[in-house]
């Protein structure tokens, strides 16, 4: 529950900070990929096989999981390589695990800085975001998240987003 209402949480953000065109200058492709990086970028948080725990390393297991499951997409290598850019940075400056080994890497342009940033205020508990008990942002109706998701993406990416959650849950 509290995974769904952080990534809805991220996307908002986004979608936010992407109607100010004084705050930036993505095209609608770019929009999309972003937030279709912030729709999955914590999807394998507990591993591909689930742990009780959050595998360190799930921004590269979830790039790595966009990558053998590319065919099933209808977005071409570059923007596959965007999207894998994007969720394999999400976690910003926390780039080594508790033992001091590097093990992710940092954002380097401004899109993996945006995807970033998006995840990083969904997280802050003094941004306060109201959920309904079905788990809605209070301020938007579960029929117009709907609408944004098909103004967002490709009809090929929802096949995927579908195909996705019911692998991710085949390995819980």
């Amino acid at each position: 529950q509290g995974l769904i209402r952080h990534t809805k949480a991220a996307i908002r953000i986004a979608v936010e900070l992407m109607n100010n065109e004084a705050l930036q200058n993505f095209n609608q492709n770019e929009k999309d990929l972003i937030i279709f990086s912030l729709m999955i970028h914590d999807g394998l948080k507990s591993g591909k096989i689930k742990s009780q725990y959050t595998a360190f390393d799930h921004p590269i297991q979830i790039a790595n999981f966009v990558k053998e499951n590319e065919q099933e997409l209808e977005l071409t290598k570059d923007e596959i390589e965007f999207v894998c850019r994007c969720v394999r940075t999400h976690m910003g400056p926390w780039t080594t695990d508790y033992r001091g080994n590097e093990i992710l890497q940092s954002p380097k342009d401004k899109y993996q800085r945006f995807v970033h940033m998006c995840d990083y205020l969904a997280s802050r508990k003094y941004l306060s975001i109201k959920f309904d008990n079905n788990d809605n942002i209070v301020i938007m109706f579960s029929h117009l998240i709907f609408s944004i998701v098909f103004y967002y993406f490709k009809r090929s990416t929802i096949k995927f987003i579908i195909r996705y959650i019911r692998i991710k849950y085949y390995f819980r």
